[in-house]
């Protein structure tokens, strides 16, 4: 019976809802044997360590935050009928792993959680694709006796002599699919697997294949599967007209997100007794959480990191909040975390692709950080003397931290917060990286390419008169100008201004001064910004001259 006992504590024969009682008379040697037969067949399945909820230290939400979102997605996980697999997706930092754990806890205390695996680069084991089935399988046989018995049926089987080395669609069909649909017959509820952090795994097009698998085999009634990820492209390709259910992080609404971010400052720096002392007067929050919050931009890594830097006991937290609020950078520390997430992401951008290629994201990314006010595609296609195709295909890879309109006519492409921009320019904090840009060289590179455009699209009558009227509305026509054309036209300058002045921009300054000036005017008269010229010319004439540059007009 002890034997039978320490057997029955194997953590295969342990369900967190119904603990066997069964006492059965073993002799030592037979319950060595029981329990070496179950090492064998489940032993198969392998281990990986840490990648179970509730592991590594890893943070749910803050009581009272993400309510909506997490009540969304109980909904989803209670609803029989909507779709079996749930996508929740979001750029990077906006608390996808940390939502994903709360709904595992809030799903295992109420006993309908199968299993869960939460993927990171970081480990070798969980960045591999074939150990999430196996993974998973060995989860819901723990919880759920039944999965156990018909899971020990397939592993006896000599065609599953290597559960690890299947292919994705036979481990899923073997291992998850068939024990889960001869047991699940007599259900009433959902059981829920979760996989958080998809495309941190080491094989994109193993990736899409294993959504593949998912998502066209044959759901099982009350066995549903919630993904987490970043918009990369294999995994949108994969959704893509795909039945399924989801929902995109950063396209909560902002006064949702803000108020979850405020709620999370107010408590993490209440927590830390000097600010409570120095505010122990005065109302809290203070006025620097709603600044914090602002700049967050609904980041909830930008707020962790600069709380943890807050509160570090190397420092003042008095002062470095000070710091934080008055600053325009952000201390490069204070910023750690979520430079880490931009790293990575350029890394894979930048990795096993062609020069050409390489230097189309470089050139992208340079007009990104020097553009005066966000561009479409085909804004970006021009200034860059290429195609929008190649643009879109540079940009394919960093989907997570910028914007990139689904057609080219639809909007602009914009950085999801301002921090990857300044992460891009600041040397401290991407300066020992390719993808580091030097602003005034990306400024001139920009002021290049808007001469090139001006040189060759402005020319009488560009503003649709073919005399002189006293305005633009005496002209009687209306002109369509291309949004490139009138960025141009209203940006040359502030990219010259913005690079190391040299003689070669000096020369194009006279040159478009002598013979492209008036057309020039005519833009911005249809544009409504005839003001602006003045007021253009006359600070660059000054700059023109602190510089010892000698411009005719």
């Amino acid at each position: 019976i002890f034997h039978c006992q320490l057997i029955l504590k194997h953590p295969l024969f342990q369900t967190r809802y119904q603990i066997s009682t069964v006492m059965v008379r073993l002799t030592y040697v037979e319950s060595v044997k029981l329990l070496m037969y179950l090492k064998v067949y489940f032993g198969k399945l392998g281990c990986v360590t840490g990648a179970e909820f509730n592991h590594e230290d890893r943070q749910g939400c803050m009581q009272g935050t993400r309510v909506l979102l997490l009540a969304e997605l109980w909904g989803w996980s209670m609803d029989l009928s909507a779709p079996h697999i749930f996508w929740l997706s979001g750029i990077a930092g906006t608390g996808k792993t940390t939502v994903l754990e709360t709904l595992c806890r809030m799903l295992d205390k109420e006993g309908l959680l199968g299993g869960s695996f939460f993927c990171s680069r970081k480990s070798k084991d969980r960045a591999t694709l074939r150990n999430i089935f196996p993974s998973l399988a060995q989860a819901m046989a723990r919880t759920s006796p039944g999965f156990r018995g018909e899971l020990m049926k397939v592993l006896q089987h000599r065609g599953c002599a290597d559960p690890l080395g299947m292919n994705l669609a036979d481990q899923y069909k073997l291992l998850i699919l068939e024990p889960a649909k001869a047991t699940f017959e007599q259900y009433t509820a959902s059981t829920v697997l979760a996989i958080d952090a998809l495309d941190e795994c080491d094989d994109p097009v193993a990736t899409e294949k294993l959504l593949n698998v998912i998502l066209t085999s044959k759901p099982v009634e009350y066995l549903k599967i919630i993904v987490t990820s970043r918009p990369e492209p294999p995994i949108r390709c994969a959704f893509q007209s795909k039945h399924h259910s989801g929902l995109r992080l950063h396209e909560i609404e902002d006064h949702i997100v803000e108020a979850d971010i405020t709620m999370y400052l107010t408590h993490r720096l209440m927590e830390i007794p000097q600010l409570r002392n120095e505010y122990a007067h005065t109302p809290w929050p203070p006025q620097e959480v709603t600044i914090l919050t602002k700049r967050a931009g609904g980041l909830f890594i930008y707020v962790s990191t600069i709380c943890a830097y807050i509160g570090n006991y190397k420092g003042s937290p008095i002062e470095r909040l000070k710091k934080l609020c008055s600053l325009t950078t952000p201390p490069t520390l204070a910023v750690a975390g979520i430079d880490n997430i931009y790293t990575f992401i350029l890394s894979e951008a930048f990795s096993n692709i062609d020069p050409d290629e390489k230097a189309c994201i470089q050139a992208c990314l340079s007009l990104l950080v020097s553009a005066t006010q966000p561009l479409q595609v085909i804004g970006y296609a021009r200034l860059l003397n290429t195609s929008p195709q190649l643009v879109r295909a540079a940009l394919q890879s960093l989907h997570s931290v910028i914007h990139v309109p689904e057609k080219d006519a639809d909007g602009e492409i914009i950085p999801y917060h301002a921090s990857f921009p300044d992460y891009l320019i600041t040397e401290s904090r991407a300066g020992s990286h390719e993808w580091f840009i030097k602003l005034h060289s990306a400024h001139s590179s920009s002021a290049d390419q808007c001469f090139a455009i001006m040189e060759m699209e402005l020319h009488f009558g560009i503003g649709g008169a073919t005399k002189i009227y006293k305005n633009s509305k005496g002209a009687g026509t209306t002109v369509h100008i291309p949004s490139y054309l009138a960025y141009v036209c209203t940006a040359w300058a502030h990219h010259v201004l913005g690079s190391l002045l040299n003689e070669g921009h000096s020369r194009r300054i006279e040159s478009f001064l002598l013979e492209k000036f008036l057309y020039w005017l005519e833009v911005l008269s249809v544009e409504g910004n005839v003001h602006t010229a003045g007021v253009l010319l006359n600070t660059l004439s000054q700059v023109c001259l602190n510089n010892v540059l000698v411009m005719q007009y």
